[in-house]
């Protein structure tokens, strides 16, 4: 990461990184060999018949592959890459034929995710169905669960209708969601739509709803607890509720809307502020949450593919400069007094790509092209950092799995 190139009121020397081919080039071929070898599990017609059964005897670093169909819920305790072939024709829906004898049965249709410290489990355009069954009496009711390790989903829906269960739960976990949806649902009660306990989310290009159709108070849109939020360009609803609720946790949101209850503020918390710029609450302004300084942005147009070029959009203040670094792994590393947010990339091994100017809107575009032949699969993540004074401020991570 930035050393004596980015020290307070020095100004570095601008350099453009569009397109550097070379540097993207360097960082992917390096990759292979701190990696373990990579095997592929097909699931669906052909292959596997269930994720499950992928996973029972996969290894670190394998790529399961699913083709068109719907599946049962699965555990998952390996970092792997999990991809539907085809986005949008990938289920995750509770199977009464998978359900074994319970009591309570209640749980039985979680998805439970916690790959093992140093593993992360990428999971990319699969859809976790709301549909909830009754078995042996009883309702089974869906959610995904994160209960340990670092997980990212990209370009998943998660939608849930339950009586008890938030639509995604992150306990004592790290999660990077990016072009997502995750949608909570309860006719009877409302429920919490991203529940956080002692969690490190970040987030882009994603939206979180909660919704109750009797106008219940109970739940939000994003509920925090000891956590921290980093996102850029989201959408957050709490229908009723508060679209963002924390408690002695922090965040940072750039260039995001949140809608709040007719009345009433889009934000609640205990402890810390958030922070917020560019962002619009609605129903009617609240606040102010104003940030410490000026907060990087990111979007990603579309996601990485080999042999093409690449392209992110960060957003800044006007005729400003953006760093940007890589790596192919995330990491959560806090270092205060330097950064104001968490690192969202592992600082060892990182690769600097160089520096682009913002235009008088505040966007520095920064292209590149991914090597052709570079596995599918194998991940390549970006961080932006800007500043003239310490703590610089960092955009969330963004980048993915290469298609």
């Amino acid at each position: 990461m930035p050393g004596a190139a980015m020290r307070a009121n020095v100004r570095p020397r601008m350099r453009d990184p569009r397109p550097n081919a070379l540097a993207a080039a360097c960082l992917l071929a390096a990759a292979p060999l701190a990696l373990p070898a990579q095997a592929v599990h097909v699931v669906g017609p052909g292959g596997l018949p269930q994720i499950r059964d992928a996973l029972a005897i996969a290894a670190p670093g394998d790529l399961v592959l699913v083709l068109p169909g719907s599946y049962a819920p699965f555990q998952v305790h390996v970092g792997v890459t999990i991809a539907a072939v085809l986005p949008g024709t990938v289920d995750v829906t509770i199977d009464p034929t998978f359900l074994g004898p319970c009591s309570p049965c209640y749980y039985a249709g979680i998805t439970s995710l916690a790959p093992p410290p140093g593993q992360t489990l990428t999971l990319v355009d699969l859809a976790f169905t709301s549909t909830w069954v009754v078995f042996q009496g009883q309702y089974v009711y869906p959610s995904v669960v994160v209960s340990g390790g670092r997980v990212v989903f990209e370009g998943c829906t998660i939608e849930v209708t339950s009586a008890f269960f938030p639509a995604l739960s992150v306990q004592h976990a790290s999660v990077h969601l990016q072009d997502c949806t995750v949608r909570g649902f309860e006719q009877l009660t409302g429920i919490t739509a991203l529940s956080t306990l002692d969690a490190d989310i970040t987030a882009v290009g994603t939206t979180i709803t909660r919704h109750a159709t009797i106008g219940s108070l109970i739940g939000f849109g994003v509920g925090m607890t000891n956590s921290t939020l980093h996102g850029s360009h989201l959408a957050l609803d709490g229908d009723t509720t508060a679209a963002l609720s924390t408690n002695n946790s922090s965040v940072w949101l750039t260039d995001s809307m949140l809608r709040g209850p007719a009345g009433g503020c889009a934000v609640a918390y205990i402890g810390t502020p958030p922070q917020l710029d560019r962002c619009v609450l609605l129903p009617a302004p609240c606040g102010p949450f104003l940030p410490n300084a000026p907060l990087l942005g990111v979007q990603r147009p579309h996601p990485p593919r080999a042999g093409l070029p690449f392209s992110l959009l960060f957003h800044t203040v006007p005729n400003g400069f953006v760093a940007v670094f890589a790596n192919t792994a995330l990491d959560t590393v806090l270092l205060p007094g330097l950064f104001d947010q968490p690192l969202g990339i592992a600082p060892a091994g990182a690769f600097g790509l160089g520096i682009v100017l913002a235009d008088a809107a505040g966007v520095a575009t920064a292209t590149w092209t991914i090597p052709a032949g570079t596995t599918v699969g194998r991940q390549v993540w970006f961080q932006g950092v800007t500043g003239l004074v310490l703590p610089l401020q960092t955009s969330p991570p963004v980048g993915g799995a290469i298609r």
